[in-house]
């Protein structure tokens, strides 16, 4: 008898059941050899930010692609003092952009997410992801000079559908994430917080390099190609280890067991309405946490961020025109978000309860945004902020705790806010809200009730990414309970 055949078998030994059984309460669960697939989901993590991260940190890329062409040779293209619109209103466009796309693909996937399965949505967008990278690549090596703004509208447009891939990669990636142990959702947690400060540090070694701006990028873009292709493969190959075979049971997520028939299904009792209102009541203060934190710091990364020059600029210098930006204002945020991440695995302050404590010091996150103008920011800009905190201490001390709060307010947030809601409401609606699987398919714990509240880049990743990495025992997935 195959595994799925036993699988199906019930309790009493009816061959004929047609309830399929969780394997976790008949069988021994099989050892991780070589722990791979807590490493798949470790590079899943990775890949799942990666066109994001990539096109943020490419900044000399696009200020080349953009420049202003007429520029005599002594005069490099990055010069502030002759800066573009284009190069000016790029990076601002590219955060307008991606929030749009996030919500465009939040309403997409209520409207599909039923309809369409967790492996159709996740290989279909990876593949779409490698398709804009190749694309990317191609422009690289096309000579745009002529048509700057159309290149402009044509990248937005490229970003923004990467954007909107990655919100459903990442979130079919946590609601997959999600039958498994905990160290598991922990390992992709921690992937995507290295995701971003391994971009960075590639990028400054491509300008170590000492290529030009256009060889670099095409190297970059490449190896981000091929990254994604992996991240499919890696995927694909999930089904095909036993260990993962054992929580997945079916590759269809449409037949994994409901554990839970005694909890009536919720649309039996109260309109959708009505269910969503009850769980809002209770995790609100949570989920405006992450609202505000994610959008303080979309306004100031990285189009605010990375106009910021060293007070020593000069053009040519090799650290405070070349290397600067790379450094401190991509560097420096993405380091401290992977900080404030594992800080929370020590440190629980506020305490779970305390969500008008966790609210206060969210809104207290938006003086970054005139402390960060205050800076040396480049001569073409319009601010009468300008260079009051006039040294280069203030932007790397203001940046990294701009990515250090990111990631400690977010990850707490996500943590207490499922802990909020009872079992009986992690059933049922949250595939109409975020693009993860039906729980009523996936059958998790009482986590699901909230993660579609959050339409954020770092929220899309859901309140079970970090609520799994921290060691509360008191929830668990019915599948790690052995009979």
């Amino acid at each position: 008898m195959s595994f799925s055949e036993r699988s199906r078998t019930s309790a009493d030994g009816n061959a004929e059941a047609e309830v399929l059984l969780p394997p976790s309460t008949i069988y021994a669960e099989p050892k991780d050899r070589w722990n791979l697939v807590f490493l798949i989901f470790n590079f899943l993590g990775i890949a799942s930010l990666l066109p994001w991260n990539s096109v943020t940190t490419a900044k000399n890329y696009f200020d080349y692609k953009l420049r202003n062409v007429t520029l005599p040779p002594n005069v490099p293209y990055n010069d502030p003092n002759a800066a573009t619109e284009l190069q000016r209103m790029f990076e601002s466009y590219l955060s307008v952009s991606a929030m749009l796309s996030n919500l465009v693909f939040m309403f997409l996937a209520v409207a599909f997410v039923r309809n369409i399965s967790l492996n159709v949505r996740m290989v279909s967008s990876l593949v779409i992801i490698i398709v804009i990278f190749i694309f990317t690549v191609v422009l690289v090596a096309v000579d745009s000079d002529s048509w700057q703004y159309e290149f402009f509208v044509v990248t937005l447009v490229s970003s923004a559908i990467m954007v909107g891939m990655t919100a459903v990669v990442t979130g079919s990636m946590f609601g997959l994430s999600c039958l498994f142990p905990p160290k598991y959702t922990r390992s992709a947690m921690t992937g995507q917080a290295l995701g971003g400060t391994l971009t960075s540090v590639t990028n400054i070694l491509a300008l170590w390099g000492g290529d030009s701006p256009k060889a670099s990028a095409f190297g970059y873009f490449l190896s981000a190609t091929l990254i994604s292709f992996l991240a499919l493969l890696v995927y694909l190959s999930l089904y095909r280890l036993r260990y993962s075979k054992f929580y997945l049971v079916n590759q269809d997520d449409n037949k994994i067991l409901d554990i839970n028939e005694d909890i009536p299904n919720y649309t039996s009792l109260v309109s959708q309405r009505q269910y969503f209102s009850s769980i809002l009541k209770k995790v609100w203060p949570y989920g405006l946490t992450v609202g505000l934190v994610f959008y303080v710091t979309l306004a100031c990364f990285p189009g605010l961020t990375s106009i910021i020059k060293s007070v020593h600029y000069q053009p040519g210098d090799p650290w405070t025109d070349k290397y600067f930006s790379p450094v401190v204002c991509f560097l420096m945020f993405n380091f401290g978000d992977l900080l404030g991440r594992f800080c929370t695995t020590w440190v629980h302050w506020p305490r779970n309860g305390q969500g008008a404590l966790l609210i206060i010091m969210a809104v207290l996150r938006v003086v970054y945004i005139p402390l960060l103008m205050m800076c040396h920011i480049d001569s073409g800009s319009n601010s009468y902020l300008k260079n009051l905190l006039n040294n280069d201490a203030w932007p790397i001390a203001l940046i990294l705790t701009l990515g250090l709060t990111n990631g400690y307010l977010g990850t707490l947030s996500m943590m207490y806010g499922p802990s909020h809601v009872a079992i009986e409401q992690a059933e049922g609606a949250v595939a109409d809200v975020s693009p993860v699987p039906d729980p009523q398919k996936l059958k998790p714990s009482p986590f699901h009730g909230t993660e579609g509240l959050y339409t954020s880049d770092s929220a899309s990743s859901s309140f079970k990414q970090s609520l799994r990495a921290d060691s509360q025992d008191a929830f668990f997935h019915p599948r790690w309970e052995k009979a």
